[in-house]
C-alpha cells in the first residue's frame, strides 16, 4: 500500500504541470503531488546559486594566480 502511494506520487504522468504558485499551494497536501512542480519552484533560486558558485571559482583562481606570481618571485 505504501509503495503504490510513493508510487503515485512520483509518477509523471498522472498529474498535469502546474505553473500557477496558488495551484501549487492549493495541492501541496494533496497525495498526487508532482515532483516537477518542486523543480519549477526550485528554478527560481538556481540563477543566484549558480551565480555565487561562479564568483568563488573565479576568486580561487585568483588565489592561485597569486601564489604562482609569489613562487615565481622566489625562484628568481
Amino acid at each position: 500500500n505504501n509503495n503504490n502511494n510513493v508510487h503515485r506520487r512520483l509518477s509523471a504522468s498522472t498529474t498535469p504541470i502546474i505553473t500557477d504558485a496558488r495551484q501549487l499551494l492549493a495541492n501541496r497536501n494533496k497525495q498526487i503531488f508532482d515532483a516537477r512542480q518542486l523543480l519549477s519552484r526550485q528554478s527560481s533560486t538556481t540563477p543566484n546559486t549558480s551565480l555565487i558558485i561562479q564568483n568563488s571559482v573565479v576568486q580561487t583562481e585568483e588565489e592561485q594566480d597569486d601564489d604562482e606570481d609569489e613562487r615565481t618571485t622566489e625562484v628568481i
